[in-house]
């Protein structure tokens, strides 16, 4: 514990003054403790636009981490805990918001060094990104949000590594003066660190051409970075980062260990080619390299009448062989199982060979989606499940019921009604309303189609809310 809690401080003491290192690394920031509103908006980061609340928090405020950041940095500032217990979830339903909040893991390589995961969270089906639409947020494009609030001292950084967690950075202040480090609150470790393309290319900014006038000036682009307790540092491109038609603004750039090793975007590790070679003009990931010298490949393309992530391949190397895909297939028109352009099935493919690219030299694992669809008006409960706002998750099976399921019915499987797909369900949802809360009701899961799961909530008054002190014993 005395260990970490010294590497903690070293680092925060290196950024921001020995003055600092004498602040406990856990601290509540009161002005934002239950009125933290994160806005990624669709004008700054359009590829996934989020707007979330206080309740969104990655880390318990006594600094245990709520969900992990898989194959990231450590986020809970807890020195005892660093791994923390997480929020009780039955069939990822978060009890303590009674939120469906799931981490799927889609594509995990091992690597040398920091792994390039693609995955997914749910994310506010209100706002619908250009990734895989409303209601999910593709994890492996982590980004970063900066509010410039009336007076520094209350100037926050936001990242959100998921489209239902983030973690929040307050600007630290030393001598009365403004710094470019902003520290972890609420729970959260590590601090932010404001630099620019001069100090990331280790003095050689980008240059841009001055026109008529002859000559280049030089453009200071802003990098983000992100340390955490045990050296690992996560590196995003400013609100500056468009060039040539590419935007990365706000994006991710790349993930560092303490050794040294990097998974990053783009075709190289360099500010200029990650950003110009690792996204589109939407802001949306185009390539990545994880630290083992893998290539992935995101492919996008219309489905379901709107643009969607449709693949992303893993290569062993550029110009290598497929090591492994993951491919989205989403709704192609409104029916009673989902609204066209929702996420419908997910199917991961693992060659059998290096050279196998097809289903055919490919072990195929599927997870199914069925929706809450809205059709003509309110659709009606479902064998007691009350439908939720349309969008929202209705049933999902995952492989092994695939599996069966396709054995059982394999030509009309996806027509089934709900009550069929129960014994091969991993879980089914039902909502307390139609509105935007998306708070669960009920739940169904693994299978077990007699026993079911009621969640309660209540608001309670601002007199009966808990309040927290987090503190140590004195060893």
């Amino acid at each position: 514990m005395r260990r970490a809690t010294q590497i903690a401080v070293g680092l925060l003491a290196l950024l921001c003054g020995t003055s600092f290192a004498q602040e406990p690394l856990l601290k509540v920031h009161t002005p934002s403790l239950t009125s933290a509103t994160p806005v990624f908006s669709s004008s700054s980061t359009p590829a996934q636009p989020l707007s979330l609340t206080w309740m969104h928090r990655a880390a318990f405020l006594d600094g245990a981490a709520r969900t992990s950041w898989v194959g990231g940095p450590q986020i809970g500032a807890n020195p005892g805990d660093p791994a923390g217990l997480t929020d009780a979830m039955i069939g990822g339903v978060r009890l303590s918001t009674c939120l469906y909040a799931p981490t799927e893991v889609d594509l995990a390589l091992p690597s040398a060094g920091p792994q390039w995961i693609i995955g997914r969270t749910r994310s506010p089906i209100g706002v619908s990104g250009l990734v895989h639409g409303a209601g999910w947020f593709q994890t492996s494009q982590p980004q970063l949000a900066f509010r410039d609030n009336p007076g520094e001292t209350d100037d926050r950084v936001y990242i959100a590594f998921g489209g239902d967690r983030y973690l929040e950075f307050v600007r630290v202040m030393a001598g009365g003066f403004a710094t470019d480090v902003f520290r972890g609150v609420n729970g959260t470790s590590g601090a932010v660190e404001l630099t620019t393309s001069e100090m990331a290319f280790g003095g050689m900014g980008l240059m841009q051409s001055m026109g008529d006038s002859g000559g280049f000036e030089q453009v200071p682009t802003q990098v983000w970075i992100y340390h955490d307790p045990t050296g690992m540092k996560v590196s995003f491109f400013g609100g500056d980062a468009q060039w040539n038609g590419r935007d990365a603004r706000w994006q991710v750039w790349k993930i560092t260990d303490a050794s040294g090793q990097e998974s990053h975007a783009g075709d190289n590790p360099g500010f200029l080619s990650a950003l110009t070679s690792g996204y589109d003009g939407q802001g949306r990931l185009v390539r990545a390299h994880d630290a083992s010298g893998r290539r992935f490949a995101y492919t996008y393309g219309l489905d379901g009448g709107s643009s969607r992530l449709l693949r992303v391949v893993a290569y062993s190397a550029p110009g290598g062989p497929e090591v492994a895909r993951v491919e989205y297939d989403y709704c192609d028109q409104t029916t009673a199982n989902g609204m066209a352009g929702d996420l419908c099935l997910v199917a991961v493919h693992s060659p059998c060979t290096p050279n196998a690219s097809s289903s055919a030299g490919s072990i195929v694992r599927e997870t199914y989606y069925r929706n809450w669809a809205w059709t003509s008006g309110q659709p009606s409960a479902i064998d007691g499940f009350t439908p939720g706002q349309q969008r929202s998750v209705r049933i999902v099976v995952r492989p092994e019921g695939m599996r069966r399921l396709r054995q059982a019915y394999p030509t009309n499987w996806a027509n089934q009604p709900d009550t069929v797909l129960a014994a091969y369900a991993s879980v089914r949802l039902g909502y307390s309303s139609t509105t935007s809360t998306g708070l669960v009701a009920l739940l169904q899961s693994e299978g077990l189609t007699d026993k079911r799961t009621e969640l309660r909530h209540e608001l309670r008054p601002a007199s009966l809310q808990p309040s927290h002190t987090p503190a140590y014993d004195a060893f």
